[in-house]
């Protein structure tokens, strides 16, 4: 961490995510080098991203065990994307932890037999982005 910190002339980061579990590598020894982090002030808040749902709430309490709260959790959600509503959300309700969602859009390429009745209305066909006066329609 010092060195990317150095490489990037900072002396913490605001918001560090860990993007996804080590599965060679014991859940409780990952929190507690996140936790080693906030607490030598590298870095302020821990946010998680790419955990499986059971994992995430079990992570969340090794973190508060430890005195260091989890403040995001970063699912892919969109309107194609509906997961996170079958449960992960509610454990997120329950630890007090924030979501940021990635992929809100849903990449516009997620349907691909509705792109294909309707040729040229879907921009990800020609992988361009959506035009704001689609955006506005939608």
């Amino acid at each position: 961490m010092d060195q990317s910190l150095q490489r990037i002339g900072l002396e913490y980061v605001d918001i560090f995510y860990h993007h996804r579990p080590d599965p060679k590598t014991p859940l409780e020894k990952t929190m507690a080098a996140l936790d080693y982090l906030v607490h030598q002030g590298k870095i302020l808040y821990v946010a998680l991203s790419n955990y499986p749902v059971g994992l995430v709430a079990q992570a969340i309490t090794i973190l508060q065990d430890l005195g260091t709260q989890c403040l995001i959790y970063q699912p892919k959600y969109s309107m194609f994307e509906r997961t996170p509503e079958g449960g992960l959300l509610g454990v997120l309700a329950q630890e007090v932890a924030g979501s940021i969602a990635f992929s809100p859009a849903g990449r516009w390429c997620a349907d691909r037999p509705l792109s294909q009745r309707h040729p040229g209305r879907f921009p990800c066909r020609q992988r361009q982005p959506l035009p704001q006066q689609r955006l506005a329609d939608a």
